[in-house]
């Protein structure tokens, strides 16, 4: 998650923070992911656990500071979470979509998981970067929120906000990565990494309200 994003995040929930108790972090990392390597993701959740809010950490990987492993996909999984821990009033799912095999199973189990609002951000413009896929769902707005429609949610806002620090080191890794994906015949990764290289990086990020 970029500082561009968190802060996004951020300003969202405040809107809706009276109606928010529980929250989920779906594909939350470990504590020092979000602690270390990205302190300000656990700034974000340090704030809104002072405020009384239950803040719970999902991800398909076990790991310290991991309340929840589950894999989204998972149905079964996730009527497990329901069973043990009943829904939660927001499920924020940060840079998660382009990393599962099934989208579609992902967002009708999010759907499940949320009995009020769904936060989600998505790479628009980025570099193919699997962990452990990278599926290349790289939604504008519309797009995303034509999508999140058909599984009973509406949209609250959306925009797709633009990374200002150029992170020039990481451009460099990726121009490398590009190289090689060009040497393996990965055409369509390689054409959106040439595509980050050279443009701003933008994040679609949203807000959705549960309908049905």
């Amino acid at each position: 998650m970029f500082v561009e994003e968190a802060i996004w995040i951020a300003r969202r929930i405040a809107t809706i923070l009276h109606k928010v108790n529980t929250v989920l972090d779906v594909g939350s990392s470990t504590y020092i992911y979000r602690t270390v390597d990205q302190p300000h993701v656990g700034a974000l959740f340090r704030l809104l656990k002072s405020l009384g809010k239950r803040v719970y950490y999902m991800d398909i990987k076990d790991g310290e500071g991991v309340d929840i492993v589950c894999d989204v996909t998972d149905r079964q999984c996730i009527e497990n979470i329901l069973r043990d821990y009943g829904s939660f009033d927001l499920v924020i799912a940060a840079n998660l979509l382009e990393h599962v095999k099934d989208i579609k199973a992902t967002i009708e189990n999010l759907s499940k998981l949320t009995s009020k609002f769904l936060i989600i951000t998505v790479p628009r413009i980025y570099f193919y970067h699997p962990d452990p896929i990278d599926n290349l769902f790289r939604p504008k707005c519309e797009k995303l929120k034509e999508v999140l429609m058909k599984y009973g949610f509406a949209p609250v806002c959306c925009e797709e906000i633009r990374i200002r620090y150029p992170y020039l080191r990481k451009r460099l890794i990726y121009a490398l990565a590009t190289i090689n994906l060009i040497l393996q015949g990965q055409s369509q990764p390689a054409i959106i990494n040439f595509k980050a290289l050279f443009s701003k990086w933008i994040q679609t990020c949203a807000l959705f309200v549960k309908v049905v």
